[in-house]
């Protein structure tokens, strides 16, 4: 997060991170960690800060940054002050559940839905579960996913095609979602050969 500063005069020796304070305005009874790398001008009376959260705290809140200023002009003392609201949301989504809109896959049936959910918004872009190997899948060499889309507007629910190429038996196949330390898992079985036509005879 980038913080602007705006000052009507420059200041040289203004350590930001003093002068900072991060409120939590959902429970003021909990700190909300975070670090203020060292402020650079970018011209004269406009400062530059990163604001960085803790990486390992989770929150859900309204927080409320204030910036509190001391000056002394000819003896009298000025306190300059502003604040900027704003929403903090990092809880990481746990895979809640998993699913195939049926368990097998035969000739005549070889492509089905596959549905899966989180409990909080999966706010990374829809490619990501393949790329990052969040959703694996085995006979990889036979199954293919495609058109994974959220299918409500929170992003906690998704939505995938799911094929089977080939003609292939396998009773051990299984889908898994596995995202930052929580996972579910879908098993299902395919036989997809095609029956031959091994005989045709009449009795008489």
């Amino acid at each position: 997060m980038s913080i602007n500063f705006v000052q009507n005069q420059l200041y040289n020796d203004i350590d930001f991170s003093s002068d900072l304070s991060l409120n939590n305005l959902t429970n003021p009874l909990q700190s909300i960690n975070y670090n203020l790398n060292p402020s650079t001008i970018i011209s004269q009376g406009y400062w530059e800060g990163i604001l960085r959260l803790d990486p390992s705290q989770e929150l859900d809140v309204s927080a409320e940054l204030v910036y509190t200023i001391i000056t002394n002009t000819d003896g009298t003392q000025n306190i300059l002050q502003d604040t900027f609201n704003f929403s903090i949301n990092t809880l990481i989504p746990d895979v809640s559940n998993i699913t195939i809109n049926q368990n097998d896959f035969t000739y005549l049936d070889t492509s089905g839905t596959l549905m899966f959910e989180f409990t909080q918004p999966f706010l990374e872009a829809s490619g990501s579960f393949i790329s990052n190997n969040y959703l694996t899948f085995e006979p990889s060499q036979n199954i293919i996913i495609e058109n994974i889309h959220a299918i409500d507007t929170g992003n906690k629910e998704w939505e995938a095609t799911i094929s089977i190429s080939g003609e292939i038996v396998d009773v051990s196949a299984f889908v898994k979602m596995d995202y930052r330390g929580t996972s579910q898992t879908f098993d299902f079985s395919i036989n997809t050969l095609i029956p031959d036509v091994s005989n045709i005879t009449i009795n008489q």
